[in-house]
């Protein structure tokens, strides 16, 4: 339809409704001549209503970022008469002159625009509502502010100048989060620190759950994380169902990239570590007085090398067996991360190096890790991301070794012991095949014979030098995002997640030949593990709000999982020579005593999920959620399972009546409450229950005629068991919000 018709066809609309006016006027004349001139008013208020419809036409643009805004309203002021924006931004409607339009957004302050003859095309700008937002965390499967949570959760923000203190998250979060504990691995750097919420939750295995830009057990480089939020009761943690465990659930995002000129960044961080309140042991005076008195009380005779008349050796300390073992650590990490991009495909990498001396003597690992993180705008409604981490680490730890490790070793061994050698007139003894000091043992070579009895204790200083570990791991791991806002307020996102883990632990033990706990035969092991998984889940959120009171949050999702666990091992013996060039396994002199293992196991978990959250007039909320898990660990029947969660919240400090008291220091007061369900199963094999593993016995089995006949037998490794089921920890939380 051409401009011309439509004009011709608005004129003659115009027209028609005069003259019905003015017949309409003109038929009551006389019945009352005095509504002559109200008649005249009406006439011409109906030609001024027609005459005053004008079009609007105009674009919505964000503050912050300079792109279009799809979904704002914008409504006549007074009236029903609205629109929303499309999918660039833009918005088209017929509003009377002189009205005002009401442009408003969540999260964005409102603004009002009066309508002139002039303004019929419109840019309008919205900015954040600092106030209306506050502080936005991440929950499971989704986001919202901090004060309006009913569940106990805390967070922390990651500034740059906590980074370069440290290359762990434990010590990120240690001391800035109540109830949350880091637990230091002992001094090894080749084992991962630990993370307790609110205290041990089962005996069974309490590991707390890692997500990863939403991905479960995903990895990350502590250079790029931006937050951590920890999920410290079922309410909150029940979304993830027996993924979470008892353990509770940290969630950690990390660095997005962001649109502009390429910008690159650098960390580079040393510092040094000690152990501290460590344990004082008894010298070696105070040891034989204890050990005689002992002795007295049981009616036992003292032993030789206790006695100061019979050795007076052994009563002289020389030694302080924790501070030789213990020492100064450097730490090194050095980090670079560049980022940019344009509105349509934005790129984050980072890589990082670390580099940590163990807290005991010969321990120490070396890691390296990157990440590439490429974000593609491919519609207004449509984004695409690939996010790609590889890690590559290698050391030597392994000294948390219960009761015979090197730590418990320097309590037990006697304080009169020297770390090496010497001969009766105090000159160094040395080994005639390496030449080096010989380490010292419990009592001196020249005492044997002599004296007798003591702790079955080893040398620790020489058990951690002695060590000779090849310990390489590589993890790489990827997720493909696709996130799609088909229509206005609905937003659908699937994550597809696979990655692979490559560990190979090589150790050599060598004899150990000094007085004491003596190993006279030599080993070397070789175990090699790999582990392989993917994860899809997808995940539909609605959020909505009615009459500026009723905020709205539906969410449902689907996931499933599948990891797969490979290993091999073999332990050798009796090797004739302990050069490293020599201790390869066909040099093994004793091939009967040779062992060997080897597991395979593969398991399941398909989840389903869904969530509800109901806010009134930002003083009531309401939180409910639900999650159903099927693992392959448990027997046919047994399967699956259900978890609950529920919470609410009061926020006092919104109630008009407490506005009205002017307590201009109080920003929020909160009561809140919360009841939820976590499954666990960290008890349970890693294979299917109904498929016990058969292995074969290590000895000969004598059977037959007279038990002349000697056979390796098979057995299952385990017994099915078909009632079992899974570990439920239920969690039942009060508290207040107070600041």
């Amino acid at each position: 339809m051409t401009i011309e018709k439509c004009k011709s066809r608005l004129s003659l609309f115009k027209i028609l409704l005069v003259l019905f006016a003015f017949l309409f006027s003109a038929s009551h004349m006389h019945a009352n001549r005095a509504n002559e001139g109200s008649e005249n008013v009406s006439k011409q208020d109906v030609e001024l209503s027609v005459l005053d419809i004008i079009t609007v036409a105009g674009n919505v643009i964000d503050a912050t970022n300079n792109e279009s805004m799809i979904g704002v309203s914008i409504t006549e002021k007074g009236t029903q008469n609205g629109t929303i924006t499309n999918i660039d931004g833009r918005f088209t409607m017929k509003v009377n002159q002189g009205s005002t339009l009401v442009v408003s957004f969540i999260g964005y302050k409102s603004q009002e625009l009066v309508v002139t003859s002039g303004t019929q095309s419109l840019s309008i700008i919205m900015e954040e509502d600092v106030q209306m937002l506050g502080e936005v965390v991440t929950i499971g499967y989704g986001s919202a502010r901090k004060e309006d949570l009913s569940m106990a959760i805390s967070t922390v923000k990651v500034d740059q100048a906590m980074k370069s203190q440290t290359a762990n998250i434990g010590n990120l979060i240690q001391g800035r989060m109540p109830g949350v504990t880091y637990r230091s691995a002992g001094g090894d750097p080749m084992r991962e620190d630990a993370i307790t919420i609110r205290g041990t939750g089962s005996r069974h295995g309490d590991a707390v759950l890692v997500v990863v830009d939403g991905v479960p057990g995903a990895p990350y480089n502590v250079e790029d994380i931006e937050n951590i939020t920890v999920l410290k009761d079922a309410a909150s943690a029940a979304i993830y169902g027996a993924s979470a465990g008892s353990g509770g659930v940290v969630i950690i995002t990390t660095k997005r990239p962001e649109t502009g000129r390429l910008k690159v960044d650098f960390n580079i961080s040393n510092g040094f570590k000690r152990a501290t309140n460590l344990p004082k042991t008894l010298t070696a005076e105070e040891y034989n007085m204890v050990y005689k008195k002992a002795a007295d009380l049981n009616g036992t005779e003292l032993s030789n090398i206790n006695n100061p008349e019979v050795f007076p050796w052994g009563n002289v300390t020389r030694t302080d067996w924790v501070d030789e073992i213990f020492r100064t650590a450097h730490i090194q990490h050095y980090g670079m991360s560049i980022y940019g991009g344009s509105e349509l495909v934005k790129t984050y990498a980072s890589v990082s190096y670390d580099k940590e001396e163990g807290t005991m003597l010969n321990t120490w690992s070396q890691k390296i890790g990157a990440k590439l993180n490429v974000d593609m705008q491919l519609t207004k409604w449509l984004k695409l991301s690939e996010r790609v981490s590889f890690e590559y680490k290698k050391g030597q730890g392994g000294v948390n070794e219960s009761h015979e490790g090197p730590f418990i070793e320097a309590v037990y061994f006697p304080r009169s012991a020297t770390v090496y050698e010497f001969d009766e007139s105090g000159n160094p003894v040395y080994d005639d095949l390496s030449g080096k000091q010989k380490y010292g043992g419990i009592y001196p070579e020249w005492a044997k014979g002599k004296v007798s009895g003591y702790a079955n204790a080893r040398n620790p200083v020489a058990e951690l030098k002695r060590r000779r570990q090849d310990r390489p791991i590589s993890y790489i791991h990827s997720t493909t995002s696709l996130e799609a806002k088909p229509i206005y307020k609905l937003t659908v996102k699937s994550d597809f997640s696979a990655g692979k883990r490559d560990e190979r632990r090589e150790e050599f033990l060598p004899r150990y030949l000094e007085t004491g706990r003596q190993q006279k035969d030599n080993s070397k092991s070789i175990l090699t593990q790999m582990d392989t998984e993917w994860l899809w889940e997808s995940t539909a959120t609605y959020v909505d709000n009615f009459a500026d009171k009723h905020d709205l949050s539906l969410m449902g999702g689907y996931s499933m999982k599948y990891d797969k666990f490979k290993m091999n091992n073999i332990k050798a013996y009796g090797f004739s020579s302990e050069d490293e060039n020599s201790i390869l396994l066909p040099g093994a002199g004793d091939k009967g005593k040779t062992e060997f293992d080897e597991n395979i196991a593969s398991r399941t978990l398909i989840s389903g999920f869904a969530r509800l959250a109901y806010s009134f007039d930002d003083r009531y909320f309401l939180i409910s959620s639900v999650r159903r898990d099927a693992s392959s660990r448990l027997a046919r029947g047994k399967k699956g399972d259900t978890f609950w969660a529920a919470s609410g919240a009061w926020k006092l400090s919104s109630e008009p009546f407490f506005k009205s008291l002017d307590l201009s220091f109080v920003n929020l007061i909160k009561f809140r409450g919360g009841w939820g369900q976590t499954g666990n199963l960290s008890a349970l094999p890693k294979d299917e229950s109904e498929r016990p593993r058969m292995v074969s016995s290590k000895d000969y089995i004598a059977i037959g005629d007279g038990g002349k006949n000697d056979v390796l037998g098979f057995y299952p490794e385990t017994k099915p068991n078909p009632d079992k089921r899974w570990e439920r920890t239920e969690t039942l939380t009060v508290g207040v919000d107070f600041t």
